[in-house]
């Protein structure tokens, strides 16, 4: 019994690092300062947490030292993690995780998912698929993702430095957030029953939650009990910075998009593609292809990570037009 335990657990967690959105992530992965990368550990590679490592390495050391870099990069790889984990379940409960997932990659509630289900149904296979730089549905036209792309970008940019206060009501997003992006961004938060009016973005990022499978049926009748972990302002801020580097990489993943000549001319729809094909495009970053790297991801990355430490340290400075054009 226990051996067969064993091999289901195995066979449960080799799947999800199948069905994890690209580029991979590792959670369990931890930075390793002497070799300054993740350490690659089963079942997935830290893809994701080393692509912005190798970013904030080359830093100018006069800005940072060495121990301000390593706590940029474990920060901010959390929070290319929080695309994937929004609830803290993958970390925390892989086969609860897992069910979601699957749950939520169901056709029958793939179609059925909106505002009012839980973020961790709705990242992967529901409506807020372009947290992965991704259509939602066939339907889904390429403007209307992009639109969704920059309306979380800017959120999770004016976060990142500070722009955005950590206890501001997402009703009230549109006081700091342009007038277009600021009513995407509440389409995409605020339930039409008004759920979530009064999050905010110290609420968003720093949920951990456990999911009650007792009597599982769909997400929308599974318990979710979830706390706030304590965490500093700087961890927010990087936590949401993460978040939109995350969708930065993944726009660069071929499962992902199409481009040409470097702009994206196709998104990706994550429960039309084939998993194994899906997760071969995102094992690793390839710079050899023109289409996809003029400019290439490194470039992008460097500059967005460059504009929001600039305003962190220079709060009269607004970057984020800089950003949205390099998007």
């Amino acid at each position: 019994m226990v051996v067969r335990v064993k091999i289901i657990l195995i066979s449960v967690l080799s799947i999800f690092s199948v069905c994890l959105e690209a580029f991979e992530i590792n959670v369990d992965s931890s930075y390793l300062k002497s070799e300054g990368k993740f350490e690659e550990k089963w079942p997935s590679s830290p893809a994701h947490e080393n692509i912005i490592a190798n970013v904030i390495k080359k830093l100018p050391n006069d800005n940072y030292n060495s121990k301000e870099k390593v706590n940029l990069i474990i920060e901010i790889a959390t929070g290319t993690r929080w695309n994937d984990d929004p609830l803290d379940l993958i970390r925390k409960k892989k086969k609860d995780a897992l069910l979601s997932f699957i749950d939520s990659c169901n056709k029958e509630n793939s179609y059925l998912i909106d505002s009012s289900w839980d973020l961790m149904y709705r990242t992967h296979c529901g409506d807020m698929q372009f947290l992965h730089s991704m259509a939602s549905s066939a339907k889904e036209s390429a403007n209307l993702t992009k639109r969704k792309i920059l309306a979380w970008s800017e959120f999770a940019y004016k976060t990142s430095v500070g722009s955005i206060p950590l206890r501001l009501r997402f009703r009230s997003i549109q006081l700091k957030m342009t007038n277009d992006n600021a009513q995407i961004f509440k389409t995409i938060m605020v339930s039409n029953s008004g759920g979530r009016a009064k999050w905010t973005p110290y609420i968003l990022f720093a949920q951990s939650c456990d999911r009650d499978f007792s009597f599982f049926l769909n997400g929308s009748f599974t318990t979710l009990k979830c706390v706030q972990k304590h965490l500093k302002k700087s961890q927010i801020y990087n936590m949401a910075l993460g978040s939109l580097i995350h969708i930065v990489q993944d726009s660069f993943s071929k499962s992902h998009t199409q481009r040409k000549g470097g702009l994206i001319t196709k998104f990706g729809i994550y429960s039309s593609q084939n998993a194994q094909q899906h997760k071969k495009q995102d094992k690793h970053y390839d710079d050899s292809d023109r289409n996809y790297n003029n400019p290439n991801l490194y470039t992008i990355l460097s500059e967005v990570l460059r504009l929001a430490l600039n305003d962190r340290n220079n709060q009269h400075i607004d970057n984020w037009p800089k950003v949205q054009a390099s998007l």
